[in-house]
């Protein structure tokens, strides 16, 4: 692997290993989007990346829903409330 503009594909590779291995086995109920597309963003920036804004805004948006609503963990787990 090299460099493709400007980017060392080497070096962003392991950071998304490390980025994986972070959240890698973290259960849905305690995962936490906020600080995951906060390290999105930093590995993002580092490396100059660019994205989709969709996937992005959906993720904010998820993010916002799951943290002041409390509402991911039942929209993806249909059973904790019973």
């Amino acid at each position: 692997m090299g460099m493709v503009d400007g980017v060392d594909i080497r070096k962003l590779n392991l950071a998304l290993a490390d980025l994986m291995d972070i959240y890698h086995g973290v259960p849905l109920s305690e995962l936490r989007i906020g600080p995951l597309l906060v390290d999105i963003v930093k590995l993002v920036s580092q490396y100059k990346v660019k994205i989709p804004s969709d996937p992005f805004l959906l993720a904010k948006t998820m993010s916002i829903q799951r943290d002041y609503c409390g509402f991911g963990y039942r929209f993806v787990n249909n059973n904790a409330d019973r």
